[in-house]
């Protein structure tokens, strides 16, 4: 009986596939605000899982807290990249009784930043990429033998999103044990996205559809940080920021050929957003001279009706093997603020991930060189065409190869 409901509704949202098939998947939420760790940040942090709030002794301190500026060591410059990331996301059985695979692969320096020590203060300023997906997809499905009037679905879509950050960051080192930041980034995104859908029944009709969309966002982000050493070998650092839109433009062209009527569309909006407070607090500690373990708690508390606040955590580890070698491993959460997807109450999609870190640095006086990898993993549900009638299961993976270089002077 389930089955025979199953194929009556296929049949239903396949006829309307090409108006609402869009519209689930829009922009916003192919650009996955919905989660807060997609790439991590920097190369020790990263290798650390991003655990790194009570250590931040490095020019990535301007983003995970700056008041670790004040424990760095002199003047520096460092940067890393993501040779290669990956990102696999599947619904399962959304098309049909196939697989709908969405890929993401893209090749970007992830973190860029400095320090300069004048007089009591420590001053940084850092170049971010939170968060880039690049996809490009052009798939045939054959359903002929599992619908009763589609033969087959075309797709191919193009989409990019890529969040850029950049802004200064200032330290005092108050005491030996204590020392206060805040850090200052102005961000820019930018996703376009186009997408042509193309069904063919098995009476020779046909349906097609266009959407090209282009999303800019302004915003900038204050932070403020504390560290302290209540008694040695334990550090406490704590945060909290809170991002501010500037603008938020959403450009939407739609196009769609059904049964020999056409819809055509184009529009413009301005949109609100209401972003979470972020609170960190991270432990850290040095059970020896060569160990460093820490902890990160970092809370999102959102005001959205819609989103459910959200925890996570982060665990990492670093161990000098001798003074020009070291591994660093770690395992985080990157849980998503929908609520649960269910027949009854669904936002698009629920998805909590966690994921694993290795990294391995070489040191020298001057230089350091890392070499890392970040992977992580989820299942959830999604509601594949936006009315609940149809929750199917879906998974992602995502792989990180990065690569850091530093220098100091």
């Amino acid at each position: 009986m389930r089955t025979d409901i199953r194929a009556i509704l296929d049949l239903c949202k396949l006829k309307i596939l090409l108006g609402v098939f869009l519209l689930c998947f829009s922009p916003v939420l192919l650009a996955d605000p919905y989660h807060y760790k997609n790439v991590l940040v920097g190369d020790r942090a990263a290798t650390m899982g991003g655990a790194y709030n009570a250590v931040s002794d490095d020019s990535t301190g301007a983003y995970y807290n700056p008041a670790g500026l004040s424990f760095s060591y002199g003047d520096s410059l460092s940067g890393s990249g993501n040779a290669y990331h990956s990102t696999k996301t599947t619904y399962k059985e959304s098309i049909a009784d196939k697989d709908w695979v969405r890929d993401s692969t893209a090749v970007l320096p992830s973190f860029f930043g400095m320090i300069k020590k004048i007089g009591s203060a420590d001053l940084a300023i850092a170049y971010v990429i939170p968060d880039s997906i690049i996809e490009h997809q052009d798939e045939q499905y054959d359903i002929s033998d599992s619908h009763p009037t589609v033969a087959n679905y075309y797709l191919s879509l193009h989409s990019e999103d890529r969040t850029n950050m950049i802004g200064p960051a200032i330290s005092f080192k108050m005491s030996d044990s204590f020392s206060i930041g805040a850090s200052l980034f102005y961000s820019y995104r930018i996703y376009r996205h186009q997408q042509h859908q193309f069904i063919v029944y098995k009476d020779t009709s046909a349906d097609t559809s266009y959407e090209s969309v282009k999303l800019e966002e302004y915003s900038y982000m204050p932070k403020i940080g504390i560290q302290f050493t209540p008694f040695e070998p334990l550090y406490i650092g704590l945060t909290i920021s809170k991002s501010f839109l500037l603008s938020r433009v959403l450009k939407r062209d739609y196009s769609k050929i059904e049964s020999g009527d056409y819809t055509l569309f184009a529009g413009a909006y301005s949109q609100e957003v209401d972003y979470p407070i972020q609170v960190s607090l991270g432990v850290a500690a040095y059970p020896s001279p060569s160990l460093l373990l820490a902890m990160d708690v970092d809370y999102y508390a959102t005001t959205d009706e819609d989103l459910q606040s959200v925890t996570n955590i982060a665990l990492g580890g670093e161990w000098f093997l001798n003074a020009t070698n070291a591994i660093r491993g770690g395992l985080f959460t990157n849980n998503d603020n929908r609520p649960e997807c269910t027949e009854s109450s669904c936002s698009q999609a629920k998805l909590d991930m966690a994921g694993l870190t290795l990294g391995y640095s070489s040191f020298t006086r001057t230089s350091s060189f890392t070499l890392g990898i970040v992977y992580s993993t989820g299942s959830g549900k999604a509601d594949v065409y936006g009315d609940r009638s149809v929750i199917v299961d879906m998974e992602r993976e995502s792989f990180t190869l990065l690569f850091a270089a530093g220098y100091n002077y």
